[in-house]
């Protein structure tokens, strides 16, 4: 899975926009902003995961290929996936609680666990789940 980011160059600086991560980032180029994407996503996730993650846990940017379009992918899956939903819903202002409601389910612990690696969505639960957080927004995966 892969998340879509652009750059955008404004007078001294490229800024690098993740929706998906909440994220923008600045550098002086486009190689160093690139660059500091991929150091920041790193220890984001390992702040927000601590040990949880795999010893063995990239993060990879590459460039897409349109003009200033680039990619964000992981390692692992399931770390992915638990980011993303933990940044979309910290950025929504909502806590577990509201999302379970607004899923229609009981158990804050069953979603919890999707973002404490405990569990691994399907594709279908995962794009339900970020519905969940923002009904306003579609999501496209590949």
């Amino acid at each position: 899975m892969r998340v879509e980011g652009k750059l955008i160059k404004s007078t001294k600086f490229w800024i690098a926009d993740i929706p998906m991560f909440d994220l923008c980032i600045q550098g002086k180029t486009k190689k160093e902003t690139l660059y500091t994407v991929k150091e920041a996503v790193k220890d984001l996730v390992e702040v927000s995961f601590e040990s949880l993650i795999p010893d063995n846990f990239e993060v990879f940017v590459e460039s897409s290929g349109k003009l200033n379009d680039f990619s964000v992918s992981f390692s692992d899956v399931q770390v992915m996936t638990a980011f993303v939903l933990k940044r979309q819903r910290e950025k929504h202002g909502l806590s577990v609680r509201e999302v379970v409601k607004r899923l229609g389910a009981k158990s804050t612990n069953a979603y919890f666990d999707y973002e404490r690696l405990r569990r691994k969505p399907t594709i279908a639960k995962f794009e339900l789940m970020l519905h969940a957080i923002n009904p306003n927004r579609n999501i496209y995966l590949r």
